[in-house]
Formats: C-alpha cells, sequence, structure tokens
C-alpha cells in the first residue's frame, strides 16, 4: 500500500517546504502552531486571497501594498513611503484613511491590509 500511495503523490501532489525564522518569523510560527491543521489553514488563506484578488481585479483595481497587520493612517503612510520610496501621504488625513477603507481601497482580513488601486501602474 505505501508503495500506491507513493506513487500516486508523486503523480499529483507537490510539496512546498517554508523555512521560517525564529526570529523575525516568531509570530507567523506562533500563529501556526495554535491551528491543529496548518495546511488546511494556509490553504484557506490563500483561496480567500485568491477570490478577494478576483473580485477586485474584476473591477480594474489592483494590489499596490500589503503589510502584516492593521497600521493606522500615520503608520499606513510611513509603510507606503518606506515600501515605494514616495513622499506623498496616501492618505492624508485620517478622514481620507476612514474614507479609503468605507470604500475598499484598504481592506484589513484580520492579519494583513492591503491597498488597492485602479486605473494604470507603473513602477
Amino acid at each position: 500500500m505505501k508503495m500506491a500511495t507513493a506513487e500516486y503523490d508523486k503523480m499529483n501532489c507537490t510539496r512546498i517546504n517554508l523555512k521560517l525564522n525564529n526570529k523575525t518569523d516568531a509570530d507567523i510560527i506562533d500563529r501556526l502552531e495554535k491551528e491543529d491543521n496548518m495546511q488546511g489553514f494556509i490553504k484557506n488563506l490563500i483561496r480567500n486571497e485568491i477570490k478577494g484578488e478576483k473580485k477586485m481585479t474584476k473591477f480594474g483595481w489592483h494590489i499596490i501594498h500589503q503589510f502584516a497587520g492593521n497600521p493606522t493612517w500615520e503608520e499606513l503612510n510611513k509603510l507606503i513611503a518606506f515600501d515605494s520610496g514616495v513622499e506623498e501621504p496616501y492618505c492624508e488625513t485620517e478622514e481620507d484613511y476612514k474614507q479609503a477603507v468605507k470604500e475598499g481601497w484598504i481592506k484589513y482580513d484580520g492579519k494583513t491590509t492591503t491597498v488597492w488601486e485602479d486605473g494604470e501602474y507603473e513602477d
């Protein structure tokens, strides 16, 4: 029976390993260790992200930034400036930030903040 399983796996499965640093990835390791089914948890996160991307890209939106956690509007501006090298704030005020969240330009899924943009975007 073991040979049949090995053959099936070889033909139908892909193994992906993650290397996580005990210091810099401790938050990820801690979160994964809370799950009874790490593989299922990771697959669900990815599938939910794919669903969200398909929904948003359907309307011509695309991700321009993603950050772990849920930063304040001031922190978000700093992260975007660092990430893109652009000094102009993404949100001028806290009200702009709240409006962007309300309209779906900034989304927090409980773990990651995603910033969307529409139209043409060039690096």
